[in-house]
């Protein structure tokens, strides 16, 4: 019997009871603050707090970030709340001196600095400490929340003009040395003596004191005389000594090298000495790269680092709002949280809002007000060593404000409804493709020389995200075999090929026992016989530079132009040469030939490996070898046959099709992410403007999209979306005949169901419907135009009950169901 009580609870579309975005983070400059009267600081304050309120009703709680200059107020601080500092006024580079010195503000804004205002406040301590005190008192009133607020401290010359950097110590400057606006301040580093008072060495800085130690003191004593709770180290500080470029002191643009202990010592030196003197929370924005990358190419100790002080690990970059390297953004996530600190087993997501040095407001001119950039990383789930999937907890606004101090109310009205969507559909369940992130593999083979392995592992990643291969989850090495395995059981699992006698290998080896299917990539000379043999290859004399690529499963089209079939083999940068030929044992996927024709294998399949499934794929550095720039330079498909592109491939032999239809052969994939949440499935994209059409079809079917269009036939369900895409996964289809099909929300009407979606457009359809939870009761009605018709047609249940399937359906199908 329906109750009017069970009417209630059932009956209604809301958020999850228990969702929570964690503790939200409101970041903000000095800009807002034009006058420094109590009343206006006041009023500044409670409009902060205002604009957030809906999305803060889900928080758990709050802190402000304050960009007050570049952390030269903190290096620079005597302890006389009656100094003025220099802050972030200027738009521009600050610290501007030498080249587009005169270019107009109308032309290069990167040419100069200028002031946005004719009338800046001039800013003492004293009204520092004021601000300070009066966004705890708003946010307490407003929210209830004690507001934790934090300091910053970039290493870079963009946010104020630093006397302290520029001046008194530009000893250690990593830059160029040429101009003041290379300046880029490292951790690893000591100081030279000068005379100056500062609030932990009134007389002066002695000779050679090492700069953490400075540092720490004179943070301590800042935060405590200000009222600050927590630090952010900015743009890879603490992590690495340059951290905005590929290169650095373990690759130098040729060879991968020795000698980076020094470093290393330098930077843990650093660590060490800052947080003896400095006792509070250490926020970290890491670096615009991978943790492989930064362990191959600068030594940077993140093992050391998450393993020893109280530091948050680094959130998603914000450079694909400015170059749409998504691959880039999405891998450093992952390699980032894959492991957490033991101080701090949450992580963070950062979304780029505003900017208030630079003239852009990145939701409305790059993103274009297209929240992809919130649900591609959202859709990522981290899984920990109890096998639990964990989505981030703290949650950051870069920033608040604009470049002129503005606290914009359409921005925060705007992106707020889907961050808290994007929080509703986040994975809690194990999705179709599983990174199996080698943390503990990489750092060990950096310390015995292996360093390249670790640059190569990521940057192979990296590409294939960037041509359509989408990753759901990222679990650390030292974690996969701590849980229950079973939870792996649906997904295809990602990792290099493991050397010899180590703990990978181990796992490659239980995972394919206990069934798993596993994707490795890859050289396998330092592999044991066991894994080549599971691999179907044996080792031969190795070949390299231009190669002819042959490749089976050719699954994307294309319009206009044609592809390469050619590439370039770096062995340098791709962990060696290739060297493989079958041994018969595995089916050949792919080969490539040399122009003497020696033809070796790249990529090979074993149906029956152990009790497992196994695809392995050679690689290649995917990137021109481009030292000179803070980034490699992606190549063109017109130029290059696409290696990175045989992962999404060769997904196809477990079921997983995502194929694209390119206008020309330089048009980029979409991006696409599959969150599982329960039972359903939220399918969330990214398009450039070059995009290129994707085709998606997964073991059940052709997933169909509520209220989200697309023509499916017997290779998938295609999809042409316009920026960004994001929505619930019900239906699957299989059908041979193209046509262009629906799925629609409909009005329940009936007291007996929860919810109703209709299909339009089958053509003797094979449907299966996965209900979010599983159903107590379906209803599916063919044909169905009335909402009182209560016939119900003949389905079938499997999955325990989990999915139900109707066979040979056509035109019109309407299902109803109940989740008691």
């Amino acid at each position: 019997m329906i109750t009017f009580e069970r009417i209630k609870a059932m009956f209604g579309f809301d958020y999850d009871k228990n969702l929570s975005v964690g503790r939200v983070g409101l970041e903000i400059s000095l800009k807002p603050f034009k006058k420094l009267d109590d009343e206006y600081i006041e009023e500044v304050c409670g409009e902060l707090f205002d604009q957030w309120t809906n999305l803060l009703h889900f928080a758990n709680g709050c802190s402000v970030m304050l960009w007050s200059a570049d952390g030269s107020e903190i290096l620079e601080y005597t302890g006389n709340f009656d100094d003025k500092f220099e802050w972030c006024y200027f738009v521009g580079l600050a610290n501007w001196k030498t080249v587009y010195k005169h270019a107009p503000d109308d032309i290069l804004q990167y040419g100069r600095k200028y002031l946005p205002d004719n009338e800046i406040p001039n800013m003492t301590y004293g009204a520092l400490k004021k601000i300070i005190s009066a966004i705890k008192r708003a946010g307490k009133k407003k929210l209830g929340f004690d507001i934790e607020v934090g300091a910053t401290f970039d290493p870079g010359p963009e946010f104020s003009l630093s006397d302290f950097k520029t001046r008194r110590h530009p000893e250690i400057d990593c830059g160029n040395g040429e101009a003041a606006e290379s300046i880029w301040y490292h951790c690893a580093g000591n100081l030279n003596g000068d005379s100056e008072k500062y609030a932990a060495y009134p007389d002066g800085i002695p000779d050679g004191l090492c700069f953490g130690t400075f540092f720490g003191k004179q943070f301590e004593r800042f935060k405590n005389d200000l009222g600050f709770d927590y630090i952010w180290l900015s743009n890879g500080f603490g992590y690495s000594l340059r951290a905005w470029n590929w290169t650095g002191e373990g690759y130098n643009g040729k060879c991968f090298c020795d000698g980076e202990n020094k470093v290393i010592n330098g930077i843990k030196e650093f660590w060490s000495e800052f947080t003896k003197y400095c006792d509070c929370r250490i926020e970290t924005r890491g670096s615009n790269i991978t943790a492989g990358m930064d362990i191959g190419a600068h030594a940077s100790p993140i093992k050391d680092i998450y393993g020893e002080y109280n530091v948050v690990a680094p959130p998603n970059s914000p450079w694909a709002a400015l170059d749409f390297r998504y691959g880039l953004e999405l891998s450093g996530y992952m390699s980032h949280i894959a492991v957490l600190p033991e101080k701090n087993k949450e992580f963070m997501f950062r979304y780029y809002l505003n900017d208030p040095w630079w003239k852009n407001s990145p939701w409305f001119d790059r993103y274009r007000e297209s929240p992809h950039d919130i649900y591609l990383p959202l859709a990522i789930g981290r899984i920990d060593e109890n096998g639990k999937v964990q989505n981030p907890k703290y949650l950051n606004f870069l920033t608040c404000d604009d470049t002129y101090g503005k606290l914009s109310w359409q921005g925060a009205s705007e992106v707020t409804p889907h961050i808290l969507s994007a929080y509703n559909h986040a994975p809690n369940k194990v999705g179709f493709v599983t990174w199996v992130y080698p943390f503990d593999y990489c750092e060990q083979g950096a310390k015995t020389g292996r360093n390249g392995e670790a640059a190569f592992s990521d940057w192979t990643v990296e590409s294939a995200l960037d041509n359509g291969l989408s990753i759901s989850n990222v679990v650390a090495d030292r974690n996969i075999l701590k849980s229950d395995l079973s939870i792996y059981k649906d997904t295809v699992l990602l990792m290099p090929v493991p050397n010899k006698g180590t703990y990978l290998e181990k796992i490659l080896v239980t995972l394919l026992e206990n069934s798993c299917s596993v994707m490795l990539y890859g050289d396998v000379r330092n592999a044991s016989d066991t894994v080549r043999n599971l691999i179907g290859v044996n080792l031969a004399d190795g070949i390299d530079g231009r190669l002819k690529m042959y490749a089976e499963y050719d699954i994307d089209t294309l319009e206009n132009g044609k592809f390469a079939d050619t590439f370039e083999h770096v062995s340098h940068l791709s962990n060696g040469d290739i060297n493989t030929v079958s041994n018969g044992s595995a089916e050949v996927l792919a080969y490539v030939c040399d122009e003497k024709n020696n033809e070796r294998v790249y990529a090979t399949y074993s149906k029956n490996a152990l009790s497992g499934r196994l695809v392995w794929i050679r690689a290649s550095f995917p990137h021109k070898n481009t030292p000179e720039k803070s980034l490699p330079e992606q190549k063109k498909r017109s130029d290059e046959f696409c290696v990175s592109s045989l992962f999404r491939r060769f997904l196809s032999v477990f079921g997983i099709k995502i194929s694209y239809n390119f206008e020309n052969p330089n048009g980029k994939c979409d991006m696409l992410a599959f969150a599982k949440k329960d039972n359903a499935l939220y399918i969330s994209g990214a398009s450039s403007v070059n995009g290129a059409r994707a085709k998606v079809m997964l073991p059940d079917g052709a997933p169909l999209v509520t209220n989200c269009p697309c023509c499916v036939d017997e290779n998938g369900a295609e999809y042409d979306f316009n920026m960004f895409m994001h929505g619930e996964c019900l239906v699957y289809v299989k059908q041979k005949e193209r046509t262009k099909v629906s799925v629609v929300t409909v009005p329940c009407s009936s007291h007996s169901l929860d919810r109703r979606i209709r299909i339009f457009g089958l053509k003797d359809a094979h449907v299966t419907f996965v209900a979010p939870k599983k159903p107590s009761y379906t209803r599916f009605l063919y044909k169905d135009e009335t909402d009182w018709v209560l016939q119900n047609m003949e389905t079938k249940t499997a999955d325990g009950g989990k999915k139900v399937i109707a066979e040979h359906i056509s035109e019109t199908l309407t299902i109803g169901w109940r989740i008691d």
